[in-house]
């Protein structure tokens, strides 16, 4: 199974916005690069990931091992569905770009679920959310996220009649979104 994954990256001006209490801008936008390159490194490491492509308003500072794809500003969801129609893969993983304790067994455990299932989800923590999806792009599945996306990728699942893996791990989810999250993955300084 080729998999090709596909990394959501909002523009560094609006990057974090949510923990501006506690990091000034230049902290939030560097943490949001730290966290890009680590998410990218852990997929290029993987043998099962094919292609990584970062879909993003703006090139980010990465190596050539990457594609970049413009994100138009139409918001997340037709944006990933266009970038979905641009990659060659028998499969495709959309995976955040804030998951700073990502590691390699993580994207295994999806690719593994994902041979029995036609789609596969990993939860947030909080179990609401969607931090990674992997599917068929030629499924034509009409993504979801945002607040929710968890119950509605899996109802849009059943309703396809689609079989579904979930997949938690601690690496999958725990995503960047508040202070709390900051200390929870000991990224307070």
């Amino acid at each position: 199974m080729t998999v090709a994954a596909l990394v959501p990256f909002k523009d560094l001006a609006q990057a974090k916005s949510r923990l501006a209490l506690v990091l000034s801008q230049d902290r939030r936008r560097s943490l949001a690069c730290r966290m890009l390159d680590h998410v990218v490194n852990i997929l290029l490491g993987v043998t099962d990931i094919g292609t990584v492509s970062i879909l993003s308003p703006a090139a980010p500072e990465s190596d050539a091992k990457t594609r970049w794809l413009l994100d138009h500003g139409r918001g997340l969801n037709p944006e990933i569905a266009d970038a979905v129609g641009k990659l060659d893969a028998s499969r495709v993983l959309i995976i955040h770009a804030d998951l700073p304790q990502l590691d390699g067994e993580d994207i295994r455990a999806l690719v593994t679920a994902a041979r029995d299932h036609d789609v596969v989800i990993a939860p947030d923590k909080a179990g609401t959310g969607t931090n990674a999806l992997l599917l068929d792009p030629k499924a034509g599945f009409p993504f979801a996220f945002g607040p929710g996306s968890f119950e509605a990728h899996r109802r849009i699942a059943a309703e396809h009649k689609w079989s579904l893996g979930i997949v938690r791990r601690p690496g999958l989810s725990l995503d960047i979104d508040d202070p709390a999250d900051l200390a929870a993955a000991g990224l307070t300084e």
